[in-house]
């Protein structure tokens, strides 16, 4: 029993034994699993976390270089920008693509599991357009934008607004336009208002000078040579006018003759261009518009003498030689003209050794410049007060300065003279940013007489391209280049007709309602309508401004060549651009504008602009 029993109680215990190490090992294995599950889990959910680290990296990345891109072309229009980013072949393993749009970036896997994207910032209202989709499997992606010129840029609405935009205004009819248009200028495509405003009292004949550039002129509608330029009044009587400067896709001079400018008026004026088959005018004439011009472009050198008195009479040193005349050695040139009075004389001058000097009220022929006021600008090593100095006499002269001429430099002389007050200017003629000024008082014992060039001394040699005498008004006249109108574009309407901006003249500052007076020049209707503008073919930019000073804008349409955008809304006061790419095939661009079932029933459009190229940031390959 004893033997028994005692077997019993090891086979109890042996038993024991199998089945606690049986418990152990499903306990240990059940623990192994759940830790083997956990750590598959972690892990991937690790690799998800950091594929979504990596992605928003990368979209982070690729903003920064969208940024960079907008900011040079907001800068510099016209020109090119690319950059390469080193960026992963693929994120953990995972193939994914990016895209961009005005609003964000995203960087997403082409199994959508992930996706993340970065804020482009608003950059998109700049309109200066974001988009494009690559697959990044060789580690690098390029963001870039080209180099797209304007071709047409309108303002829509009123033919009167202000055009520092150099936004071409369109009329909505070719009646509406040619009401005021020259018949003469007919073949002219644009016609820009030139507004004079006179502080002063009463002037006529007076030489008002325009100053264009790239900011408030559109060079590449003109011929490159400005020969098409032509200026009228109001009531459409040619003007004589003188190109002083041509610049092309510079800064341009142009002086004309205002045959009335009223006391404290703005008087409206009108430069035509843009006829590439037009011929020469004999409008074009320096003699013409001021009391006493010349530019010694001779074909005989002997016509010096009709225009001039040299002094001494029949001096050698005085000559004319391929467009310029040179005077040296105490000669001069007296124009034959006595009573000038107020007045501004300006010549282009070369020093090529000691000075090159000019004087206004001559009164005695046999001794012209010392019978005057001069201004003397020059280099005098032994006598440097007389470098840049007015006076009647050199021994006591009205004010100076030390400042030397620099030798055989073009330079734009002037020497004003209101009553008792004396202003002197110059500046080199190609830099005029490098300018000198002397202002002067004193009781003048002349108050009319010649004016000249000459210089003082046997070892001076000076050469003048040009000079004129202007008339001046003791008070301001400035002049403002509009915006041009143009027949070129048209609109296409079956019924109705195109409604003109509402009258805003109950706001104390138009800019005010919505930001610029760009913006309160508008076409809307609530019927549909086409704009057309003929075109070459190729890919264009286009970018169109939405909005209404009263009204909201609430369901607009827009066809374009194909694109279509719908649901364009804006509130009262406020607009909004948009941007595309068109393909132009049949040399004509057409725009279809309608309202699609909005509450207000009215499109509405500011302004568009059409650029050749596409303008925008864009992804591509390396």
């Amino acid at each position: 029993m004893r033997i028994f029993s005692s077997a019993n109680r090891f086979g109890c215990i042996a038993v024991s034994h199998v089945v606690g190490f049986i418990l152990t090992f499903v306990v240990i294995s059940a623990a192994t699993a759940t830790v083997i599950y956990t750590t598959g889990v972690l892990a991937e959910n690790r690799i998800e976390y950091t594929t979504r680290i990596v992605a928003k990296d990368i979209a982070n990345y690729v903003v920064d270089a969208i940024t960079e891109a907008i900011a040079l072309k907001q800068q510099y229009p016209l020109a090119n920008y690319s950059r390469v980013l080193e960026i992963p072949s693929d994120i953990n393993g995972k193939p994914y693509y990016v895209q961009i749009t005005d609003d964000r970036v995203y960087v997403n896997t082409t199994d959508g599991e992930v996706s993340e994207s970065c804020t482009t910032y608003n950059q998109g209202e700049l309109t200066v357009g974001i988009s494009g989709k690559a697959y990044r499997y060789n580690g690098k992606l390029r963001v870039y934008c080209n180099n797209s010129e304007y071709v047409l840029k309108l303002d829509f609405g009123t033919l009167t607004s202000p055009g520092e935009y150099k936004f071409t205004r369109m009329s909505q009819s070719y009646a509406e336009l040619y009401a005021g248009w020259n018949s003469t200028y007919l073949n002219w495509s644009y016609r820009a208002p030139i507004r004079v405003t006179n502080l002063g009292g009463n002037l006529s004949d007076y030489q008002v000078k325009v100053v264009l550039t790239p900011n408030n002129f559109d060079y590449t509608n003109v011929k490159p040579d400005g020969s098409d330029i032509r200026i009228t009044n109001s009531s459409n009587h040619e003007l004589y006018y003188w190109i002083e400067r041509w610049n092309y896709n510079g800064l341009s001079v142009i002086w004309f003759k205002a045959d009335k400018l009223l006391a404290n008026t703005t008087t409206e004026f009108f430069l035509y261009y843009g006829n590439s088959n037009c011929s020469v005018t004999p409008y074009n004439n320096g003699s013409m518009v001021f009391p006493v011009f010349d530019d010694f472009d001779y074909s005989d050198p002997d016509d010096l003498f009709d225009r001039w008195y040299v002094y001494p009479s029949n001096d050698y040193s005085v000559a004319v030689r391929d467009g310029y005349v040179e005077i040296a050695n105490g000669s001069a040139i007296v124009s034959k003209k006595s009573d000038l009075r107020n007045g501004q004389l300006v010549a282009k001058a070369m020093m090529v050794s000691g000075e090159a000097s000019m004087f206004a009220r001559s009164q005695d022929m046999n001794n012209p410049y010392n019978s005057s006021y001069f201004f003397s600008s020059g280099a005098f090593p032994s006598q440097p007060w007389r470098n840049f100095s007015v006076g009647k006499d050199y021994l006591l002269l009205l004010g100076s300065s030390n400042t030397p001429m620099d030798w055989n430099t073009w330079y734009s002389l002037n020497f004003a003279l209101i009553n008792d007050t004396f202003y002197a200017s110059r500046y080199p003629y190609e830099n005029p940013e490098i300018y000198e000024e002397i202002n002067v008082y004193k009781n003048s014992s002349y108050s009319e007489g010649r004016v000249g060039l000459h210089t003082t001394s046997s070892n001076s040699l000076a050469r003048y391209d040009f000079v004129f005498f202007r008339n001046l008004s003791s008070a301001a006249v400035t002049a403002m280049v509009d915006a041009p109108v143009s027949p070129y574009y048209t609109w296409s309407k079956t019924n109705g007709s195109l409604t003109i901006p509402y009258n805003l003249s109950f706001y104390a500052n138009p800019s005010e309602v919505i930001g610029s007076d760009l913006y309160c020049d508008f076409v809307y209707s609530n019927e549909s309508a086409y704009f057309v503008a003929s075109l070459e073919n190729g890919v264009y930019s286009v970018t169109l401004t939405v909005g209404d000073p009263v009204v909201s804008i609430d369901n607009m349409a827009v066809y374009a060549e194909g694109e279509f955008i719908d649901n364009i809304t804006c509130m009262p006061g406020a607009f909004v651009s948009k941007w595309f790419d068109v393909t132009v095939e049949d040399g004509l661009l057409e725009l279809f504008f309608e309202d699609n079932g909005g509450d207000t029933d009215i499109w509405s459009i500011c302004s568009l602009t059409v650029e050749s190229g596409v303008r925008g940031i864009r992804l591509g390959d390396e």
